[in-house]
């Protein structure tokens, strides 16, 4: 399955210069700021259209954890590179892929292939949130990017933007949205373990780096 550690790793570093053709890409760690889990249980969606409200197999406890993007400079564009969730200071030694319920890594066991489970992007926006945020966009067929269309806009640096935010009317972010590397897409998420076997990041790969 595609998993490539080394980029994962890249996503941990507050600055990392990667060769790809021969040309010099300098990543560099952004972050946004805290998400409220309600729950624990995490959702990984385009939250402007929000095709998948399921949680990941693996929750956390409830409370508020960092997020940061990892934008790439390549010429003169900006792309977001990786989005990282961190549950604890400790760094990961071991990475898996995020998956939700009936979805089965088994089939990619022993495959030498590219194959992955990844969320659907369609409005060249991705992020995270807890699985009661996602049902309450879904429920109450609410449009993130017209409601936070001013933050996106207020938020555009050449060529990417973000968006956080509350949904429910208290002051959480209970969403946080940013531009997906190079736009639509498919783009598939992994866990970070530390040494002790606890979950201590989650990064989504959009995919920029070859």
């Amino acid at each position: 399955m595609y998993m490539n550690e080394k980029f994962l790793n890249y996503a941990l570093q507050d600055e990392v210069t990667h060769i790809q053709d021969g040309e010099e890409i300098i990543i560099k760690k952004q972050d946004l700021g805290i998400l409220y889990l309600k729950t624990g249980k995490i959702v990984a969606n385009d939250p402007c259209i929000c095709f998948e409200f399921d949680e990941f197999t693996i929750s956390v406890a409830p409370g508020e954890y960092p997020v940061h993007i990892s934008v790439a400079h390549i010429d003169d564009d900006r792309r977001v590179a990786f989005a990282t969730m961190k549950f604890s200071d400790k760094n990961p030694v071991k990475w898996d892929m995020a998956f939700t319920d009936g979805e089965d890594l088994s089939k990619f066991e022993g495959a030498d292939n590219d194959k992955f489970f990844g969320y659907g992007v369609d409005s060249g926006t991705g992020g995270f949130m807890d699985k009661t945020i996602a049902d309450k966009i879904v429920v109450e067929e609410l449009d993130l990017y017209e409601m936070f269309e001013k933050q996106f806009d207020d938020t555009y640096v050449y060529t990417y933007s973000y968006a956080m935010g509350n949904i429910s009317g208290g002051t959480e972010n209970e969403f946080i949205a940013f531009s997906s590397g190079y736009g639509d897409g498919t783009y598939p998420c992994y866990f970070g373990f530390d040494e002790n076997g606890e979950v201590c990041a989650l990064v989504t790969d959009f995919m920029v780096l070859d």
